[in-house]
């Protein structure tokens, strides 16, 4: 009896630390900030290209692009959220309205500073930024050549590293992906 009970007790704990380990998103790395093409192998491009934007790269090489965790335009908001830890990527809520309340914006950027909070209160958001051709999200993570993530551009300082930038509208009812910014910064 004390051996099934061992057995049991050595399952739980098993089961216990397996699904903590789940909710762990793997961390960005440089690899993050290159293009890919669907078949998952970087997409290279000319230096004279400058290309900074998924939409730009995708005109260039004639097919679709993606991030490395395979985040493409037109996706979901909640792919982000199946693909990156948002603890370390910025939100910036932009919208507008008629008489636009400067101060409520404001508010909502400092309110929900990062893509965890946006998640945590969707429905707030979606109440403010809910007109597709004018009120738009971005979710911004950097990462420096030291392997330091910072939330905001204003902690760069000059040290150089990399930019991730998703811009996010409303869409039915629901937020996509319409740009992706992978750059070097200076």
């Amino acid at each position: 009896m004390k051996k099934i009970i061992c057995m049991l007790l050595v399952c739980v704990l098993c089961v216990t630390a397996l699904g903590g380990c789940q909710g762990q998103k793997e961390p960005i790395t440089e690899d993050d900030f290159k293009y890919y093409n669907e078949n998952g192998q970087i997409q290279n491009f000319k230096e004279e290209d400058k290309v900074h934007t998924v939409s730009k790269g995708e005109k260039i090489a004639g097919k679709t692009l993606q991030t490395k965790r395979g985040v493409k335009l037109g996706d979901p908001m909640s792919v982000i959220a199946e693909k990156y830890d948002l603890s370390v990527i910025y939100t910036g809520y932009y919208y507008e309205k008629p008489n636009l309340n400067v101060k409520e914006l404001k508010e909502l950027n400092d309110s929900f500073p990062t893509a965890e909070d946006a998640f945590n209160h969707l429905d707030e958001i979606k109440a403010k930024v809910d007109n597709e051709e004018t009120d738009y999200m971005v979710f911004t993570s950097y990462l420096l050549d030291s392997g330091e993530i910072l939330l905001n551009r204003e902690d760069l300082n000059g040290r150089s590293g990399y930019a991730m930038v998703f811009t996010i509208i409303p869409k039915d009812g629901d937020f996509i992906i319409s740009e992706i910014v992978l750059q070097r910064t200076i």
